[in-house]
């Protein structure tokens, strides 16, 4: 309700639910098209995520960009969101504030996670890899994607208390494990992949041979 610049609230979705839509949206195009979507998450027409104040939560945001660049096709980030760019809700000139240059304004810790979905997204096997999405329960699933000998995992959680997932690693090289991201643990237990995530973080893996 009041989507827009003044948006409402609607029932959160599932893990389940979220895997569903995206696979939805990646099968309604053509394969040739896939791989060259412009993916966003705001834009000069909508509402910055981390403007609207009563939800922002930097935790929870680290799982916007690890989607964003996870996706099949080019993610395009609109000018400030890695640093969180200061703006209001409720207008489109609101969505517009002028390009902050100011370095000791930027969040840095958002934008770190922008940094680190960045070198993810610059290995030359990545760009047209397989893709996967995976529901692991109600507040949690993983986005994969792999190819011979490489892949990486992000690893979406918004659970309320400290959760261990264990991913089947069926077609992904079970060589080595390491976490790219702040927080958590992640082991390689015969043909799973167990990471353990503290409440509410998401956390991003690299497999290889």
């Amino acid at each position: 309700p009041g989507w827009g610049h003044s948006p409402g609230t609607e029932e959160p979705w599932t893990a389940y639910e979220m895997c569903e839509a995206l696979e939805r949206a990646l099968s309604s195009n053509m394969d040739q098209s896939v791989y060259f979507q412009m993916n966003l998450i705001d834009s000069h027409d909508t509402p910055r995520i981390h403007n609207h104040r009563k939800l922002f939560n930097e935790d929870t945001f680290a799982a916007v960009p690890y989607v964003l660049y996870m996706l099949p096709g080019m993610p395009n980030v609109y000018y400030g969101d890695e640093n969180c760019q200061a703006g209001e809700l409720g207008s489109v000139e609101a969505a517009r504030y002028p390009m902050c240059w100011d370095e000791s304004k930027w969040n840095m810790r958002v934008r770190s996670y922008y940094e680190t979905m960045g070198r993810v997204r610059g290995k030359e096997w990545f760009a047209y890899s397989s893709f996967r999405a995976i529901p692991l329960s109600d507040d949690a699933f993983a986005l994969m994607r792999f190819t011979e000998g490489h892949a990486v995992v992000a690893l979406v959680s918004r659970a309320s208390s400290d959760e261990t997932y264990r991913l089947s690693l069926f077609g992904l090289p079970k060589g080595s494990a390491a976490l790219l991201s702040e927080s958590g643990s992640v082991r390689i237990d015969g043909d799973g992949l167990v990471v353990t995530l503290p409440a509410g973080k998401s956390g991003v893996i690299e497999l290889s041979d």
